[in-house]
């Protein structure tokens, strides 16, 4: 009689201990989706507030804001990647990171370049020109020319 007693309070343990695993599988599966949902308010927050406040002017606040929120929602995603907000935040920033690293490095990087050299060529044309209309009007080009 004992060990029915005995065999039915194991199985009931049993059943209890089956009841928290499930109540905590529970709670963990709402704390990602939590996080996930976190992960996405702060992604799209990131990504539009900073043209706000770059309106007002102040780009670095923006850029810092930028950073710092996207910062946060890759944090909040990997903590709910198990949740598909959580790896569509991670995976549309990580696409974003790839998109405009590429822009940077294919339009902007030989633009600059350009710029650059426009800017050595037309500071030489200057230079020539000057020394031009020094010879001309015999202007001092040099220190040593204030000494005559």
């Amino acid at each position: 009689m004992q060990s029915v007693r005995l065999v039915g309070r194991v199985a009931e343990l049993g059943t209890l201990v089956a009841a928290r695993t499930h109540m905590a599988e529970g709670t963990m599966n709402n704390d990602k989706r939590i996080f996930a949902c976190t992960a996405l308010l702060v992604f799209i927050a990131g990504l539009l507030v900073p043209f706000v406040v770059g309106a007002m002017g102040h780009e670095e606040l923006a850029l810092g804001f930028l950073t710092v929120a996207e910062f946060l929602a890759l944090l909040f995603g990997i903590l709910s990647w198990r949740d598909r907000i959580g790896r569509v935040v991670i995976i549309t920033q990580l696409a974003l990171v790839v998109l405009s690293a590429g822009a940077f490095f294919l339009v902007l990087q030989p633009r600059q370049q350009r710029r650059l050299a426009e800017m050595e060529r037309q500071s030489a044309e200057w230079s020539a020109e000057f020394e031009s209309a020094a010879i001309e009007r015999r202007l001092p080009t040099d220190i040593h020319d204030f000494k005559r």
